[in-house]
């Protein structure tokens, strides 16, 4: 690198730490984040993002497939300020319980954020995610009945990451 050069790139990070000079957004380092998703017997599963995102809205599952315990998803979290696209992939550890009509969730997963809209314009993150919880279905004599769905319980999804908006 030449004299002038680096008299410039020295310039260049002077002006930056005095802060006047601002970075390119695609700078701007990775924000940590929090999503908890809570699916119910009813109604649609209510999504809350805490962190470098605040906001809460629904989650509407796009697609989803099964390859024996591992399960592919994609959603919309539909929330107040825009949405946010997200594909994943769970290992899931589920345990039917036939005498009680109980069917126990737990899994570990990863997460990408693809895009989004409104405020979520250009938004990317990925991250890490649990679930865990149970859900009851009806007796039907001495069999389950699965044709009304579960008539208690919920499932807890608790992710971490980090996004950059």
């Amino acid at each position: 690198m030449g004299h002038r050069a680096k008299a410039s790139a020295a310039a260049a990070v002077a002006l930056i730490a005095s802060g006047a000079m601002a970075l390119p957004a695609w700078a701007a380092p990775p924000q940590a984040t929090h999503l908890t998703v809570v699916f119910g017997v009813s109604g649609d599963p209510t999504a809350t993002f805490t962190g470098a995102i605040n906001d809460t809205g629904i989650d509407v599952q796009i697609s989803a497939r099964q390859t024996g315990r591992v399960g592919h998803g994609v959603d919309d979290l539909q929330l107040s300020k825009g949405s946010i696209f997200v594909k994943s992939i769970i290992k899931e550890n589920d345990v039917f319980d036939s005498t009680a009509c109980t069917l126990t969730i737990t899994g570990r997963g990863t997460y990408e954020i693809t895009g989004g809209t409104q405020a979520y314009a250009g938004i990317k993150g990925q991250g890490k995610f649990t679930t865990s919880g149970a859900f009851t279905f009806p007796k039907a004599g001495s069999d389950c009945n699965f044709d009304t769905g579960p008539i208690a319980g919920n499932v807890f999804l608790s992710a971490d990451g980090v996004v950059k908006l």
